[in-house]
């Protein structure tokens, strides 16, 4: 493995745990995959790339969409397994590896209606980013679409605690606080303009933000969003 990953493979391999569905995910769900697209249909298929112990995976499996959910961690596909599996029958789970060219697939060959990666791209470097985009463009069906987020540097407890690696985009990022130690390598956007420029394999249909603030030590963990479909 580049050395430049594993340092993010060791920390994301270990338990993190995230037994909640985020607010974006089912607003996603209604406000624009149900309302615009009136999905699920039969049979859509949907990929959660980085779906971490599962609770994302479940509610769209929920919602009717034939799931599949893929993390690099293994001890966090096994609490997804545990939690969810046996819930519902269009649901599955599995460990992926974190190089594209040592996946070739991600969940569903081909068809897929829906990837959504949700804070998972941006641990990739520059090659392995673009060659990843591929893989889910070959995957989706005609018009598929696709869902992902990106930190900005307005993430400043984790841009200002940043430096430069050998890759052209990744960050080592390094700081702990009272509640989190963080070591690992990832990206930022510049701004909306930047984030389209590097998803521009895709076709740009909706472009938004999140923040969550509830402490004076930490960022308000800015977002951008990416919503856009297979041209």
């Amino acid at each position: 493995m580049n050395s430049l990953y594993q340092t993010t493979d060791t920390f994301w391999k270990k338990k993190y745990n995230s037994p909640n569905v985020e607010s974006i995910v089912f607003r996603l769900q209604s406000k624009i995959l149900k309302h615009e697209y009136n999905l699920p249909k039969k049979n859509s298929k949907l990929i959660d790339f980085g779906c971490g112990e599962g609770s994302s995976s479940n509610f769209f499996a929920e919602q009717g969409y034939n799931t599949i959910g893929l993390d690099i961690s293994k001890i966090s596909i096994q609490t997804a397994k545990k939690r969810y599996k046996k819930n519902n029958k269009n649901l599955k789970f599995e460990v992926c590896k974190f190089i594209p060219s040592d996946q070739k697939i991600y969940g569903f060959k081909n068809n897929v209606d829906v990837i959504f990666a949700l804070q998972s791209l941006y641990y990739l470097g520059k090659k392995d980013f673009y060659e990843l985009l591929e893989i889910f463009n070959r995957s989706l069906k005609k018009n598929g679409l696709i869902f992902a987020t990106f930190k900005t540097p307005n993430q400043w407890d984790y841009f200002n605690n940043s430096k430069k690696t050998a890759d052209p985009w990744l960050r080592h990022v390094k700081f702990k606080n009272s509640r989190i130690n963080i070591n690992l390598n990832q990206f930022f956007v510049k701004n909306q303009d930047d984030m389209i420029n590097r998803m521009r394999i895709f076709k740009p249909i909706h472009i938004g933000r999140y923040t969550m603030k509830l402490t004076n030590y930490e960022s308000e963990g800015e977002h951008l969003t990416f919503f856009g479909k297979k041209r």
